[in-house]
């Protein structure tokens, strides 16, 4: 293939005046040494996006309160008295930093677990909350709705 050399000298002299108009093109638009006026210009700050923990466990039924207008039901629980989780269809019972629904949830106490009664009742939204504490881990402890706790008998 026999390029011709005035092709090439052609083609790299049309380059360059390309360049030269470019960059004049520039120099005309903002002289060196003006200051662009940015005070028509707003920066707006995005706060960045915050890792939320995904806890799949807290995602239930939201159960309906079996509460009436009467007298206080305590369903025989008492302050000392050791329950038992039941009734949660395996999804378990959220125990709360205090009586309501719309109370941060401390941690799911387990179907079958049991724990000792000691403070309530307190009624909220619906239902009666007594506050519970594992006889094992003071950490696990919290508000519950006694429409899923039964008594356990002790022998005495």
């Amino acid at each position: 293939m026999n390029v011709n050399r005035w092709v090439i000298i052609f083609t790299i002299g049309t380059f360059c005046f390309l360049i030269a108009i470019c960059g004049l093109g520039i120099v005309i638009i903002n002289p060196p040494g003006q200051v662009l006026d940015s005070s028509h210009y707003q920066i707006t700050m995005l706060a960045a996006p915050v890792m939320t923990p995904q806890v799949d466990y807290l995602v239930y039924k939201t159960p309906t309160p079996e509460f009436s207008n009467e007298a206080i039901d305590t369903k025989g629980i008492t302050i000392n008295t050791v329950v038992q989780i039941f009734n949660t269809d395996g999804a378990g019972l959220r125990l709360r930093e205090g009586p309501g629904i719309m109370l941060p949830v401390k941690f799911i106490a387990l179907d079958s677990e049991l724990y000792e009664v000691s403070a309530g009742p307190e009624e909220a939204d619906g239902y009666i909350w007594w506050y519970l504490m594992s006889p094992y881990d003071e950490n696990r402890s919290g508000w519950a709705a006694s429409n899923y706790l039964t008594i356990i008998e002790q022998n005495q």
